[in-house]
């Protein structure tokens, strides 16, 4: 406690220096609030731990958002409506190899992760983590994207009405999203999160298994060569250990999502193709 203290006298210094002339809404979050929420033990902060308390404060202290916020709108939002989570990953390339396009989802509720965002701008909700997204994005997100945006903290971007600013937590699974979103591995992970707490049912993931590709000789970006992110060595590798052992933290929710990649595997969720959607029945070219 000692330590947040000192944390804590440092983040009030640190937003001194980094008031910017925007301001956010008013409901939004300081770092100070959640600790407090916390301290009084309100249901919703459940799984705020002291570890994320720390790496939050430290982020404030080296100059990014000090809010976190607007959550309005978001809890609930689609309940029982279907959407669709698009990821970057070889399993969306297999979907496209059966015959989808993009615009197969207009008028469905839409979450994109990353760089997805340039194939298809109309989605209803971008999501990604870091600031080096904003920079090198093919489309002035600020400028041009009519959609609402979810930003991690250390993308360094001010909470409006447009911009919700959220931080992530490894407790597993929110149900709102104060709590924050599962986990610090990567920003498909959140968006799955996301959907879970926009109610939507049922939730099909696009993009967010490994295609059945085992190694990195390829691409793990569902565009070959694709060069917009930095692609690290053992990247699958590393996917095929870690996200399907995260993932079954969900089992209690398994029965709202689908993962459309009958390839990949990830196996607590049930495993349909894209052309098993009934959504999409009568969308594709016989």
């Amino acid at each position: 406690m000692l330590e947040l203290q000192s944390l804590l006298r440092s983040v009030r210094k640190g937003e001194a220096r980094h008031t910017r002339p925007q301001r956010p809404p008013d409901h939004c979050l300081t770092i100070r609030d959640v600790i407090k929420m916390r301290m009084q033990q309100d249901p919703e902060m459940n799984g705020v731990d002291a570890t994320w308390l720390r790496f939050q404060l430290e982020a404030v202290i080296n100059g990014q958002s000090a809010k976190i916020g607007p959550f309005d709108g978001v809890d609930g939002a689609w309940k029982d409506e279907p959407c669709f989570v698009l990821g970057a990953s070889p399993g969306l390339r297999n979907a496209m190899n059966q015959g989808f396009r993009f615009d197969m989802l207009d008028g469905f509720h839409t979450i994109a992760v990353n760089h997805v965002i340039e194939d298809y701008p109309r989605a209803e909700w971008l999501l990604f983590l870091d600031k080096r997204f904003v920079d090198i994005c093919k489309i002035n997100l600020l400028r041009d994207y009519k959609g609402r945006m979810f930003a991690h903290i250390k993308a360094r971007l001010e909470p409006s009405k447009r911009v919700t600013v959220f931080y992530t937590q490894g407790d597993g699974p929110s149900e709102h999203l104060v709590q924050g979103l599962f986990t610090f591995i990567c920003s498909g992970l959140n968006a799955i999160n996301l959907a879970l707490i926009s109610g939507a049912n049922p939730i099909y993931l696009m993009g967010l298994d490994s295609g059945g590709q085992t190694d990195d000789t390829i691409s793990t970006h569902y565009k070959t060569g694709y060069t917009g992110e930095v692609i690290k060595p053992g990247g699958i590798e590393k996917f095929k250990r870690r996200v399907p052992e995260i993932l079954l933290r969900y089992a209690p929710y398994a029965d709202r999502f689908r993962n459309v990649d009958p390839l990949g595997n990830i196996t607590v969720f049930p495993k349909i193709s894209i052309r098993e959607i009934p959504e999409l029945a009568g969308k594709f070219a016989t």
